[in-house]
């Protein structure tokens, strides 16, 4: 997953991209959901996904695109569908969709933050 954002984004940024999403997404889950335990990364890893179509969007267009469409869809099939019965035998614990949703908006609000902040540098720019 790396080996695409490797050449568009420093390291800097999509580590600060994962931890992020790893933060927001527990913060999110420990908020919303009455869980003993949870252990995985597929929320970060979703979000991951989401921030680094949306971060390296000028460089590949069509395939940040279809980055988005296809986990989109994704998220949108998990809101109907236990589509994760296998994955939960392979790893034999329950699949929390909801991290996976939770990681997407994480990267979402990690993409608005940069916006907002690069925003703000240029009107401070402006107005100096």
């Amino acid at each position: 997953m790396d080996l695409f954002l490797q050449p568009v984004l420093s390291k800097t940024q999509r580590t600060s991209l994962l931890l992020f999403c790893c933060l927001v997404n527990v913060v999110l889950m420990h908020l919303t959901m009455n869980l003993a335990w949870y252990v995985g990364l597929s929320g970060a890893l979703h979000g991951y996904l989401v921030g680094g179509a949306l971060l390296s969007w000028s460089s590949s267009k069509r395939l940040n695109a279809a980055i988005l469409v296809v986990i989109g869809g994704k998220l949108f099939v998990e809101l109907f569908w236990q589509i994760n019965q296998a994955t939960e035998q392979l790893i034999g614990a329950n699949v929390v969709e909801e991290a996976h949703s939770y990681g997407a908006v994480s990267a979402l609000i990690y993409v608005l933050i940069l916006y907002v902040v690069k925003k703000l540098k240029i009107i401070t720019r402006k107005l100096q």
